[in-house]
């Protein structure tokens, strides 16, 4: 899902209407390593 999401904010496909820079790649890779840290986390209890 972020890869869809980022490829569709690519200026060339232009899908989504958030420009796709480096803050809001920190931002969907930190919600992603959240995520992630999440699951792993509720998966040892």
């Amino acid at each position: 899902m972020f890869l869809v999401s980022s490829l569709f904010g690519i200026e060339r496909i232009k899908l989504l209407s958030e420009p796709l820079d480096r803050e809001i790649l920190a931002l969907k890779v930190a919600a992603l390593a959240m995520i992630a840290g999440g699951i792993a986390a509720l998966s040892l209890l």
